[in-house]
């Protein structure tokens, strides 16, 4: 039951931009700024004269131009020769929202290198203050086309796809979202071997996923795109929208390219968005065979190199399923990242089975479970690890005696708390008579009540789904809603003679980790030993692992750091010999130890076990694990802490890229992660920033924790630095007290915590002066 903990030292901002005009023409080649770079087959608009130069460079022709500015075919001779596409903006357009949107293309373009993105060279300004962006010119057809027109097979398209999704993936690795991904932003251009290499282009909607001046480009909705390849959830003005939006576009992308029609179509903007949300894609094969009567419809594709009836037949299965999943409406069940659908084509290239297919029964009766996957499935993961894991134990245990009885008896507890877990989801089912559209939450809360009505004369039934249900509200952060789940399961698991010591071992544990995770340690301590002592006395290593992992973390906490190793190292022997070197639970582990050596200053063995730790769980978990995100935040820790700021950054963004994807936005874990990069930006100056991750994690905490929870001391000692350096001196000691008193609460006089606060506070009044406020400060911490 124990996790992976963290050392939270550190903002989502949600970027919304302009609506999407309603009596905008439709046209698939609408372009929301400056045309497609190389392409001229854009909407006229009046052509202003064009300068001579731009730069170094000499303006030789528009290529293209749209409602927000043009681009220019420009040519440069030294230092080298070479021609180059200038994109600005419209000069009536100069207001501070696309000056920042223009800012934004610019260094999301800086960031990115390679071959199927086209490249930036420069930027600069105009005289009259007009910015341009130099980029790569690439003198291509748009993806669709470039196919058409060559009469390319199937599987030569589907490779030049794979190449597109590669492109986007990089982006993504680069925490870019394109959010206007569609054939006339992705240009092929031959290569001089002959080969046909695409090239994305026009990140001028991009959003940046982890930078702070998203701040800026906050309005008041959020449609921003060309509509047909729009996710369901781009459209909503509360949706959050991550890299999936981007697979979403891909998908629409592929359709085209295999059927050479849209999936939906209509004449106006808001017919196009209200079938996006509303209505169900059609495979590509029905589609196709819609219009088998129009020969009109056959000779085109004839044109494209596709024989209709052989292609019809080579749509029909894995490339129906494929494009299904990557433009599923729930963005939970699409395909988690470019690079998983490029690896899907790969599949299906090789002959070998896909991921994707046809809806079953148990899809469609757990479609709304999975759609609502952190909280309804974590409640049913929990369950099935719980009682797989409590079969385990009570058999293994009870393997001399009683062997069948016990097994038996487990069997049935199963069965009843897996019944009384459908039941719960019962509400999914139209014919229930109550409104589907339920709530993961609310699903927690049905269950919280209905335990004690329905399970009133089955107490060991009733104690195993309290704890459950009080561990699935610690792991989302919800402590006070957890808390009195598990103190009435622990309570019933005291009074029931039918419950085993496993069971009553089990609900200290929850107790003393929910105690951990409240900042009361004296008191998770005190329960984490009799978890523990029960858990010897049995046997039960399995256990004694888990406790003794909990166990170290508050003893560390507690300022006893030599028996938090013991413990740590414990748990590590057990767990390496009974499951192998590189199962999970031996990362996690890895990953407590690694925050112990941190704790202690011991960088070269936490930045070991930080490694260790996130090569299992790669392998064994997949790179967007949530457990993986941990690894990556705590690792990012001791890079802060040996300055090596570049490194700590790329890991504090992906951890918070991967938290953002798996938890809700307020989480404590996304709290601790905007601080973290709260501590970057303060190591390199950037005050401004700093400021604003802390109030963020700051934020977060303070709506799930209470007022003295020692992960507000963190944000307090973050902003009392800020502004420290920003000359507040003042609001920066309020700060600083503040952190104090909640450390020394929840720690020891000498813990290190509590030290570091005295010392730089000290520091800073004696730096005004203020001797006797620090000799007074000093002693009363036996500093």
């Amino acid at each position: 039951m124990s996790s992976d903990t963290l050392q939270p030292k550190g903002q989502l901002f949600q970027m919304k931009d302009e609506p999407f005009p309603d009596d905008l023409p439709l046209t698939e080649d609408y372009l929301d700024f400056g045309g497609s770079v190389g392409s001229k087959e854009t909407q006229e608009f009046p052509s202003p004269s064009l300068p001579e130069r731009i730069g170094s460079f000499r303006i030789l022709e528009q290529l293209g131009q749209g409602g927000m500015g043009q681009v220019l075919l420009g040519e440069q001779t030294e230092p080298i020769q070479r021609r180059v596409a200038i994109k600005l903006i419209r000069a009536e357009k100069l207001d501070a929202n696309r000056l920042r949107r223009f800012e934004l293309e610019r260094r999301a373009l800086a960031r990115m290198s390679h071959p199927n993105i086209a490249q930036v060279f420069e930027a600069g300004t105009r005289t009259n203050g007009q910015p341009y962006l130099v980029m790569e010119h690439v003198s291509g057809k748009p993806v669709t086309r470039y196919c058409d027109d060559l009469k390319l097979s199937l599987e030569k398209r589907l490779r030049l796809f794979i190449a597109v999704c590669e492109g986007v993936q990089h982006a993504h690795q680069k925490a870019i979202l394109h959010r206007d991904l569609k054939p006339e932003n992705i240009l092929v251009a031959e290569a001089d071997d002959g080969q046909p290499v695409p090239k994305i282009i026009d990140f001028g909607i991009a959003k940046a996923l982890d930078g702070p001046e998203q701040t800026a480009l906050t309005a008041d909705v959020t449609v921003l795109g060309t509509p047909y390849y729009l996710s369901p959830e781009s459209i909503s003005p509360s949706a959050d929208v991550d890299t999936r939006s981007d697979v979403y576009a891909l998908g629409v992308i592929l359709y085209k390219l295999l059927v050479g029609l849209l999936p939906f179509r209509g004449s106006r903007t808001l017919d196009v968005l209200k079938a996006i949300l509303d209505e169900d894609v059609k495979k590509p094969s029905d589609l196709l065979a819609e219009q088998g009567t129009d020969w009109r419809r056959k000779e085109a594709l004839r044109r494209g190199g596709l024989d209709p009836k052989s292609h019809l037949a080579a749509l029909e299965g894995d490339l129906d399923w494929v494009v299904l999943k990557a433009m599923n409406r729930d963005l939970e069940l699409r395909y988690e990242s470019a690079g998983e659908l490029a690896a899907e084509i790969r599949r299906y290239l090789d002959h070998l089975p896909v991921l994707a297919g046809p809806p079953s029964a148990r899809y469609l009766i757990s479609k709304f479970v999975r759609r609502h996957r952190l909280g309804v499935a974590a409640i049913l993961v929990a369950a099935l690890g719980l009682l797989a894991g409590f079969t385990a134990r009570s058999l293994e245990a009870s393997r001399a005696n009683r062997e069948a009885q016990r097994a038996s008896q487990e069997a049935e507890t199963s069965k009843q708390i897996a019944d009384f877990l459908v039941s719960l989801f019962e509400v999914s089912n139209p014919a229930s008579g109550e409104r589907v559209d339920i709530t993961a939450r609310e699903i927690l809360s049905r269950g919280s009540e209905r335990i004690r009505e329905d399970l009133a004369d089955q107490p060991v039934v009733r104690a195993r789904l309290l704890n459950l249900l009080g561990h699935v509200y610690g792991m989302l952060g919800q402590y006070q809603q957890a808390e009195p789940l598990v103190l009435e399961g622990l309570e019933l698991r005291r009074q029931t003679l039918a419950s085993s010591p496993f069971e009553l071992a089990d609900s200290l544990e929850e107790l003393g980790q929910l105690r951990h995770w409240q900042g009361r340690n004296e008191e998770s301590r005190d329960l984490l030993l009799e978890a523990l002592s029960i858990s010897e006395a049995a046997g039960d290593t399995t256990a004694v692992a888990a406790t003794s992992m909990t166990l170290g973390g508050v003893f560390g906490d507690l300022d006893n750091f030599e028996e938090a190793e013991r413990l740590y190292r414990q748990a590590l022997e057990l767990r390496m010999a009974s499951l192998g070197a590189d199962d999970p639970a031996v990362a996690a582990t890895l990953n407590n130890l690694g925050n112990l050596f941190y704790d202690l200053q011991r960088w070269p063995e936490a930045e070991q076990a930080h490694l260790r730790a996130i090569a299992i769980k790669e392998k064994a978990l997949g790179s967007e694990h949530f457990f993986l995100g941990q690894s990556l935040n705590n690792l990012g820790n001791v890079y802060v802490a040996q300055n090596r700021l570049q490194e700590a950054q790329d890991l504090h963004l992906r951890a918070l890229a991967i938290k953002s994807n798996k938890l809700p936005k307020d989480h404590i874990e996304i709290g601790a992660s905007h601080h973290n990069l709260g501590d970057i930006a303060l190591a390199r100056g950037d005050l401004s920033s700093a400021d604003q991750r802390y109030r963020e994690g700051l934020r977060i905490f303070q709506a799930s924790l209470k007022p003295d929870h020692p992960y507000l001391a963190f944000s307090y000692v973050g902003l009392g630095n800020v502004h420290l350096k920003m000359g507040d001196a003042n609001l920066a000691e309020a700060y600083f007290r503040r952190a104090l008193g909640i450390r020394r609460a929840a720690h020891p006089a000498s813990h290190p915590s509590i030290q570091e606060v005295v010392k730089g506070l000290a520091k800073m009044l004696r730096e005004q002066g203020r001797d006797e406020d620090a000799l007074a400060l000093e002693a009363s911490s036996g500093s």
